[in-house]
């Protein structure tokens, strides 16, 4: 566990200005009030409803978009007077889908006070310049964003309702600052997790009057570009997963050459792609060609949560000769189904506005050489990003943000995407802070058995907004959750 408290900036086409103005917008008649509404599977009452707010708060009188807005009302009584809006990830999840999820866990301080959710806009019920994205199993291999030919019809098609130049973070963060005014809250506690702590941050740094705490868990700050760091990242969770395979007496027995395993097992695909079968929907077995840029993404995938505990296994069994079948599972699962779960529109808007055109040619070699992912994120990015349209964004959009607000900041030392290095670089801003590092965590993922502690320390920070005596020795007790083995690993 690693606990710390704290005691290259970017041009654009934008002013700061723009963003630091309060919104204010009297109720009309395209907002409708909350209403009562049944979550599905949930038993307690919840209020729905949409906030109208105008696509470009620089041109109001242009079009106008409607939020959708989901409110679960506190159990307890009396009630804290300060919500808690949670923030999705993504960029482009939508965060009403996680209303239901979290209705069904509410205790303590989550049972104490509003939770509120606010589709960000382009996702969900908010305008969604989401588009389907159906492509034969073979194809789903070798990228990680849409083809070519999939982005251009889907900007054409979002193009008939929105300016995809406006679904980034900042007109998001006034979004939320519009529905705060709009419910009548004075102030209000933040949740965000991935993406959605680059929302909370940019949202602390624009309206910190309205922030009474916030729990950032896995950072995305505003620099490095998020493309660039992808590589080192999942290379240091792999080479992590290794290590700790290596302090596990049952992993290290089973698997002595995990590391050599590895590098050997990327190495060959290389040099020789492989063919893999997967079964269709109906069940009929696919032949498609697995790269080592394939495989890498996998592995990165799986990273994030549970799965990491699988890849000693995984890795052994097909070093052995045994096949790529479960990382090609894995791969064509998630590849199937994640433009479901993120609108590709926002996703692209936030990265080709916000990141991408940042990335400098000459940093590349630097950040990927040495790695299994080498520059396919980067390549893949930025590939997508030369036919999408990029957004303004504020001219101090890529400083860190300062703030005395009190954030409790949470990080997994296992994370591909944002490991502890990025909560310590936000962390240096803000002098109310708090970070938290599970040790066998992934992407918000604390990888324990005791999830008690997490959920405690969460509880008691929000309960008492402050971290000053935050007691977090709890974290220091953790216990990873065990390797698995599966099938003919030996």
């Amino acid at each position: 566990m690693v606990l710390l408290k704290r005691k290259r900036t970017s041009c654009s086409v934008r002013s700061a200005a723009w963003l630091a103005l309060p919104v204010i917008f009297a109720p009309d008649s395209a907002a409708q009030e909350l209403a009562p509404c049944a979550i599905d599977g949930v038993d307690t009452p919840a209020r729905c409803g949409r906030i109208t707010v105008p696509e470009d708060y620089d041109n109001p009188d242009g079009r106008r978009i409607d939020l959708k807005v989901i409110v679960l009302p506190a159990l307890a009584s009396p009630a804290a007077p300060d919500p808690l809006f949670v923030i999705s990830g993504g960029p482009g999840q939508a965060a009403t889908d996680l209303a239901g999820p979290t209705a069904r866990t509410r205790s303590g301080a989550l049972a104490a006070r509003d939770l509120v959710f606010v589709d960000q806009r382009g996702t969900g019920g908010s305008n969604s310049i989401a588009c389907q994205v159906e492509e034969r199993l073979p194809d789903l291999f070798g990228r990680v964003l849409p083809g070519d030919e999939t982005l251009k019809v889907c900007l054409e098609t979002v193009s008939k309702h929105a300016d995809v130049r406006f679904y980034t973070t900042g007109p998001a963060v006034r979004d939320l600052e519009v529905v705060r005014q709009r419910l009548g809250y004075e102030r209000i506690n933040l949740s965000g997790t991935s993406y959605g702590t680059r929302v909370g941050l940019e949202f602390i740094r624009r309206f910190p009057e309205a922030v009474r705490a916030a729990v950032l868990t896995g950072m995305v700050p505003f620099q490095p570009p998020a493309p660039l760091t992808y590589a080192g990242y999942a290379q240091g969770a792999m080479d992590r997963v290794v290590g700790d395979c290596a302090e596990d007496p049952g992993c290290a027995s089973a698997y002595p050459n995990l590391g050599e395993e590895w590098t050997q097992l990327v190495e060959g695909l290389r040099r020789a792609p492989a063919e893999v079968v997967l079964p269709d929907r109906l069940g009929a077995p696919v032949r498609a060609t697995m790269s080592a840029d394939d495989l890498g993404y996998t592995v990165r995938a799986m990273l994030y949560g549970p799965d990491a505990f699988r890849l000693p296994s995984l890795v052994h069994r097909a070093h052995s000769g045994d096949g790529l079948d479960g990382f090609a599972q894995a791969y064509a699962g998630r590849a199937a189904r994640i433009w479901g779960l993120v609108s590709v529109g926002v996703h692209l808007s936030v990265f080709c506005s916000e990141d991408v055109p940042f990335i400098e040619d000459a940093d590349v070699p630097g950040a990927t050489a040495d790695t299994y992912l080498g520059t396919y994120l980067v390549d893949e990015y930025r590939r997508a990003c030369r036919q999408w349209p990029r957004g303004p964004i504020a001219v101090d959009f890529h400083t860190p943000v300062v703030s005395d607000v009190p954030v409790l900041l949470r990080s997994g030392y296992r994370d591909p995407s944002t490991p502890p290095v990025s909560g310590r670089a936000v962390l240096q801003g803000l002098r109310q802070g708090t970070h938290v590092v599970h040790r066998y965590g992934g992407h918000g993922f604390p990888g324990t058995e005791d999830v008690d502690c997490d959920r405690d320390i969460f509880d008691r920070f929000l309960t008492s907004g402050s971290t000053r005596e935050l007691d977090v020795s709890c974290v220091q007790r953790e216990r990873p959750l065990p390797f698995t083995r599966e099938g003919r690993d030996t």
